[in-house]
């Protein structure tokens, strides 16, 4: 399942990447961008745990990361209202 998902995310990743389309809905870009704030502020507070916490602690801080870049890119990458 998640093959397939990841699969189809792709397809349509690159279909996008090719013929961009405009964000339907202003409010979905400004949803990610507090989304990508709150997930910024907990990766912050994760990623300076004390070495001592475990490994998973910075890990899921990583993961939120790249949620924060992708969803910058995202944002980057969308073409503005036409």
């Amino acid at each position: 399942m998640i093959f397939v998902a990841a699969l189809a995310i792709i397809v349509t990743s690159v279909e996008r990447f090719l013929h961009p389309q405009p964000l339907e809905n202003a409010a979905s870009a400004v949803d990610l961008v507090g989304a990508s704030a709150i997930n910024g502020g907990v990766a912050f507070v994760l990623l300076r745990a004390p070495p001592v916490q475990v490994a998973d602690v910075k890990a899921d801080g990583k993961h939120l990361m790249t949620d924060v870049w992708t969803s910058a890119a995202s944002l980057w990458a969308a073409p503005g209202p036409t």
